[in-house]
């Protein structure tokens, strides 16, 4: 359960790192990406990767850390889902409106995220 606790992280990082360096990318991926159907696709792999911090978090180095993690990952799963596809379209258009600054600082949070699960994971 650590080894997939370590590869949810690892992905984290990596997004968070695209995120950083090549925020325009990010942007293209996730509207091109985003449909309705895998908007809710989204909501169950973010309560799936939740499930998987929060059953890991016991035998890990940081479980405080990964079982907040897991459950705001659920949480923002069950949110996902019931916001329904407009709002989350409204909401992520108006993000990206803000500029490219304002997608590399939560990208550099969501990367030092991920090299927290990552190191949490791993024993």
């Amino acid at each position: 359960m650590n080894l997939l606790a370590s590869l949810i992280g690892l992905v984290v990082l990596a997004e968070g790192l695209i995120g950083i360096s090549l925020p325009g990318s990010l942007v293209s991926i996730a509207r091109g990406l985003l449909t309705a159907s895998s908007l809710y696709a989204l909501a169950i792999t973010n309560v799936v990767c939740g499930l998987v911090l929060v059953l890991a978090a016991a035998p890990s180095r940081l479980p405080r850390i990964e079982r907040t993690v897991g459950f705001f990952s659920i949480a923002v799963g069950v949110l996902t889902a019931s916001a329904g596809f407009t709002r989350v379209m409204w909401a992520l258009d108006a993000w990206l409106s803000l500029g490219p600054n304002n997608i590399r600082i939560p990208a550099a949070l969501v990367a030092g995220l991920g090299v927290t699960l990552v190191y949490g994971g791993v024993r």
